[in-house]
């Protein structure tokens, strides 16, 4: 999913234009999410990562949990995804947070979660 990616326009586009969620454990930075509030319908994820010592410990789901209260306060309904289709670990995880698959590309799968504006479900 990343072979094409040219590094400086992303990283540019994050610094212009995203938002973050950063966790820290000890003083170490354990995982980052990156987001875009750009879109009155959903919150779009673009960027997620937890350094390999600090997985299995919850830092993606605080992470979530953190991003679901921001976005639900800002009156977002869904929060979108997209993850590699070779990607199952990742699509298991979104699935056991009650993403699921809205649409497929040809290299990855579109996901969204239903927040509702007080968090009811659909």
């Amino acid at each position: 999913m990343f072979n094409n990616l040219d590094i400086s326009a992303f990283s540019k586009k994050l610094a212009d234009y995203a938002n973050f969620i950063v966790c820290r454990c000890s003083g170490q930075v354990a995982g980052i999410l990156a987001f875009y509030m750009n879109n009155g319908h959903f919150v779009y994820v673009t960027f997620v990562c937890t350094l390999k010592e600090f997985q299995r410990l919850s830092i993606f789901s605080n992470m979530l949990h953190k991003l679901e209260n921001l976005a639900q306060e800002k009156g977002y309904e869904k929060i979108r995804l997209e993850v590699a289709k070779e990607n199952h670990s990742a699509q298991q995880v979104y699935l056991h947070k009650d993403f699921s698959v809205v649409e497929q590309g040809d290299n990855s799968l579109f996901m969204e979660k239903w927040i509702g504006k007080h968090g009811e479900s659909a």
